[in-house]
């Protein structure tokens, strides 16, 4: 049954928060074999972000490497004419005792003079676009207070950035800082986060 078929992905860690990965087209033989070719759609900030593959021996299978993981759309184009639509959340795991780096984040507001308020609802909204991100408020010491720490995880990061940015757009006086060891980014605001949190991950 044309239902069987989904889209299956393999990964493995490279380190540095790098994986190779590959994914292709998970159907019985006979589903397969109606297939002409898969355009699988990747994230945007990929070069080529739209691949056709026409390699029915391989199960139209497509090999890439990155740090992030996002929706993967595969269009298949059927021989009856027929067209195919199908996703996958491309999920990358780190090895047990592999440790993700850390981002410690804080809120420029001068018309807000209790920061707690803002670190509670960017919490809130980091975890809400990102469930399996690591995140609480940094409590290291005194000074800390106001600031949140947030693991940059390869896996999560676009959730993480989408989060994030959705919080700025709801709070356009504000502006973050973003810590990460001696590297500062000033003044972050909703148009570069994505970008910001890639280079500190670099």
């Amino acid at each position: 049954m044309e239902r069987t078929m989904r889209i299956a992905q393999s990964d493995k860690y490279e380190g540095n928060d790098w994986w190779s990965w590959a994914v292709w087209i998970e159907a019985t033989a006979d589903e397969l074999k109606n297939i002409e070719a898969v355009t699988y759609t990747l994230h945007p900030t990929f070069a080529d972000p739209v691949r056709r593959v026409t390699d029915r021996r391989s199960k139209f299978k497509l090999k890439e490497a990155g740090w992030g993981g996002f929706t993967i759309y595969a269009r298949l184009a059927m021989k009856t004419g027929k067209k195919r639509n199908l996703k996958r959340e491309l999920t990358l795991y780190y090895p047990e005792g592999e440790e993700a780096e850390s981002v410690t984040i804080s809120v420029n507001d001068a018309k807000q003079p209790d920061p707690s308020q803002h670190i509670e609802t960017l919490q809130r909204a980091i975890q809400d676009a990102a469930p399996d991100a690591t995140v609480a408020p940094e409590t290291a010491n005194e000074t800390a207070a106001g600031q949140l720490k947030v693991q940059l995880t390869g896996p999560s990061l676009y959730s993480i950035a989408k989060g994030i940015q959705g919080w700025l757009s709801g709070n356009p006086e504000a502006s973050l800082n973003f810590h990460k060891g001696e590297i500062v980014a000033s003044n972050v605001t909703a148009s570069n986060v994505l970008n910001t949190l890639t280079n500190l991950k670099a």
